[in-house]
């Protein structure tokens, strides 16, 4: 072993990094090598596991209803075959243009210059598309627009981060667009500022983004929920709980957890059509949200929003990641178009998305926690939260809020104070990411649980056991923010069904003994729960429409607002037509989401698609029952047939056979985030709440850090499953992508913050 690790060393700043781990493993490979040649060494390595998979639902009502039937994914046979339309594969007219991009090689500073001389060298290069060919608008941005359209010093802005567009280039082909915006030579300022990458270093600078929900007029840079049932303050509370060490544990700590790329299938991208001299266009982008995509490249060109028509029949994946950002990216395509009155598209390098299209948020979190010792009760949590968001605004005041109201998990603490702040940084804005800030405020809370568990000699599970939200204190039925959970709240009987269905309390006793008698190899087991709350916190944005059409056939045709990126939507839309109107599923046809015939949407995120856009579907059905309910013969048995039947009386009868249905979330407040003194943020930002819980077994091999899941059981409730199948296919994605993110994803970024994993 010396001698391999005197031959073999790796200098810092080696390309591929982790020299120190990879000296390591090559001495841990020999290692193994050589245990390997022992015939009575067995025990060094991974056992052999036979995998296979049990899925368990409850099927739902009437056999003939659709509705909670497992439906197979209606797109499922065109999207394995490879035959299912994205906007790529829109075939390109003989004129069409392809646009690549400029970007910045630096991370603050200016540009100076830029020189577009060798690019006209090019086979196929057209012209450029810079800041002087913008007419409207020249920032963007989901909330507030600080975001520029192009980072050049003539337009009045700075570069912001690695990766920054500064220019289009546009030419004949994809290759030749991409060549020349390399050729394109960028001068830079020689002042350039250090750029603040991390949260520690902009806590250090003190850089962090003014908060636009604080509420009259207060743009201050910290969010603050107090929620206190003993004492006056938090730190009165604690400072108790100190003073009496043996009736309680306390223990402060800090807790990290890095961001994660999105890696959808299809990166983003958009193809603009210009009309009528270029006074319209037409876009058909990858996007999550076709009103806002509208919006933005009627900003950009300076045109109403009716001259702008988006498109959007389904995206490879999206994962919030398409929510603003590809709302933002759009309008480049249609700058293009317009400039040069000639189709043009884009679709980004995976490289290229990776650097300029954001990702989840790292937080931070500074947390003190007490626990009495009797009882094992949660008595307080006081918790400093931090979020990258990178340059811009973009989601981030909302994630930071939701990572907020997710700071205790499923579990009720009888004094919270959590305070939020964004760092501003000098990397991509990041943006929405599955689960949208509550991923990392629950992990916070597993964490600093996890740190009193061990203070108390008990093991974490035990500790939630005992504190659950619905538990036998009097106000655990209250959320930290004053939401009332109502009388139904599973998280208990979860808990409970998972640690029977689990064996887990066996299974712990096994990982034990199996520890004891490997040295090499390890393995560990453990139950996290979750509480995760089902809306928009911004409450305007709980509302969709439908357009439901009746054909004389009996077929039915829907447009809503939302938008189809694999998750199964459009299928369970289609499920609640059909229920509705007493047809096949086979009958109703989902057409794109088109901001012309479904206009003002809202983005499909925030676990809301189904339930705004089938509701909206259910209205407008409702509505045509009423309209031919006088038509329709019950002697036709086949219900196609009798439904065509009445529609075609209906129509013969000047009836209008089309109907748009509305719906917007019931109850729902939004969050007041002026209300920061003690029990006033009594705001209800969420119409229900899911809950779930799950246990995995792991094992790792400490010599080369490799480690593989044995085993793991999900409960989830999903209340009345539409579509158990696409449900449970959510669940196990859901799954598998925090285990990406937790486990085995690492976003790197250097000092100029470039980032270096992609």
């Amino acid at each position: 072993m010396e001698a391999v690790k005197a031959e073999f060393s790796l200098a810092p700043g080696t390309p591929g990094g982790m020299t120190k781990y990879r000296v390591a493993l090559a001495r841990s490979v020999l290692y193994k090598f050589c245990m390997g040649l022992d015939a009575g060494a067995t025990e060094y390595g991974f056992t052999p596991v036979h995998k296979r998979g049990f899925q368990y639902y409850t099927p739902l009502g009437d056999p003939l209803d659709p509705v909670g039937k497992p439906v197979k994914h209606l797109a499922a046979d065109k999207q394995v075959r490879g035959c299912a339309d994205y906007f790529d594969d829109i075939a390109c007219s003989r004129n069409e243009l392809y646009v690549d991009f400029v970007l910045s090689t630096q991370s603050t500073g200016s540009v100076v210059s830029m020189d577009f001389s060798r690019c006209r060298d090019i086979e196929g290069f057209v012209g450029e598309v810079t800041h002087e060919d913008c007419h409207g608008a020249r920032s963007l941005g989901a909330i507030v627009h600080d975001e520029p359209v192009f980072a050049v010093a003539d337009a009045g802005f700075d570069v912001s981060h690695c990766g920054q567009i500064l220019a289009l280039v546009v030419a004949t082909s994809r290759y030749a667009a991409r060549v020349a915006a390399r050729a394109v030579e960028v001068t830079y300022s020689e002042n350039r500022p250090q750029p603040i990458i991390s949260i520690e270093d902009a806590i250090r600078e003190q850089s962090f983004h003014e908060l636009n929900f604080a509420g009259g007029g207060d743009k201050a840079c910290i969010h603050k929920v107090l929620d206190l049932h003993m004492g006056s303050n938090i730190e009165e509370v604690i400072t108790f709980c100190r003073s009496r060490p043996e009736e309680y544990a306390v223990v402060s700590g800090r807790y990290k957890m890095a961001g994660q790329e999105h890696f959808y299938f299809e990166t983003q991208g958009a193809r603009a059509v210009p009309a009528d001299g270029g006074s319209e266009v037409e876009v058909f982008s990858s996007t999550q949200h076709p009103h806002e995509t509208q919006m933005f490249i009627a900003e950009v060109l300076g045109i109403p929003f009716n001259r702008v028509v988006v498109r959007t029949k389904r995206i490879g994946g999206g994962f919030g990641g398409k929510e603003s950002r590809a709302c933002i990216l759009a309008p480049y395509a249609a700058l293009a178009a317009v400039k040069f009155n000639r189709p043009a598209r884009f679709q980004m390098d995976r490289d290229v998305d990776m650097a300029n299209s954001g990702k989840r948020h790292a937080f931070l979190a500074d947390y003190t926690v007490a626990v009495r010792r009797s009882d094992r009760t949660l008595v307080a949590a006081d918790v400093d939260l931090y979020a990258n968001a990178g340059y811009s605004h973009d989601l981030s005041e909302p994630v930071l809020n939701r990572g907020m109201m997710h700071m205790t998990n499923a579990n009720f603490v009888h004094n919270v104070r959590v305070t939020g702040r964004l760092a501003k940084t000098n990397i991509e804005s990041n943006t929405a990411f599955r689960g949208f800030g509550g991923p990392q405020g629950q992990a916070v809370a597993e964490a600093m649980f996890e740190h009193a568990a061990c203070e108390l000699g008990i093991t974490r599970e035990e500790l939630e056991d005992a504190n659950w939200a619905n538990g036998p204190h009097g106000e655990g039925n209250l959320t930290h923010y004053n939401h009332r959970l109502g009388d139904e709240v599973p998280s208990k009987d979860m808990w409970t069904k998972l640690m029977t269905d689990s064996e887990f309390q066996k299974r712990r006793a096994e990982v034990t003994e199996f520890n004891k008698r490997n040295h090499y190899v390890k393995r560990g087991i453990a139950a996290v729960p979750i509480r995760y709350g089902i809306s928009f916190t911004a409450t305007h944005l709980n509302q969709a429409t439908a357009l439901v059409s009746l054909q004389k056939d009996g077929s039915v045709q829907v447009c809503h607002v939302g938008v189809e990126m694999g998750q199964g939507l459009n299928t369970k839309v289609s499920q609640v037509v059909a229920s509705e109107l007493g047809i096949p599923v086979e009958a109703v046809h989902i057409s794109e989401a088109n901001t012309s015939r479904a206009p003002n949407g809202v983005p499909t995120a925030a676990s809301s698609g189904t339930d705004l856009n089938a509701n909206a579907a259910i209205d407008a059905c409702r509505q045509l029952r009423e309209t031919i309910e006088n038509y329709v013969d019950p002697s036709i048995i086949n219900p196609q047939k009798r439904l065509a039947s009445a529609a075609t009386k209906a129509w013969f009868d000047r009836k209008c056979l089309s109907a748009v249905g509305f719906y917007r979330t019931p109850e729902i407040t939004g969050a007041d985030w002026s209300k920061k003194e003690v029990n006033t943020f009594n705001s209800v930002p969420f119409y229900y709440y899911t809950y779930g819980a799950a246990a995995s077994e792991v094992e790792v091999d400490l010599l080369t850090g490799e480690a593989r899941v044995l085993r793991v059981d999900i409960v989830h409730d999903v209340g009345k499953s539409i579509n158990p199948a696409i449900d449970i296919g959510q669940i196990e994605g859901a799954f598998m992508q925090g285990y990406g993110l937790f486990c085995m994803e690492e976003l790197i970024y250097d000092h100029q913050g470039r980032l270096i994993t992609r």
